[in-house]
């Protein structure tokens, strides 16, 4: 899932600009709660979340 914000900028700096926030493996849903709890046979999910600022100059 991806979050992006571009806000108004007028300046002689940026030509344009861009906030994003970037998360993956963020919720994992299971009718059996042993499940989300303990994983034996596999690695655990690693959740990532990234916050980016896109720039042209």
């Amino acid at each position: 899932m991806q979050l992006t914000f571009s806000p108004n900028v007028k300046s002689q700096t940026f030509k344009d600009l861009r906030v994003y926030l970037r998360g993956s493996n963020l919720f994992f849903f299971s009718k059996q709660k042993e499940v989300q709890q303990l994983n034996v046979t596999s690695s655990p999910q690693a959740k990532s979340i990234a916050l980016g600022v896109n720039a042209s100059f």
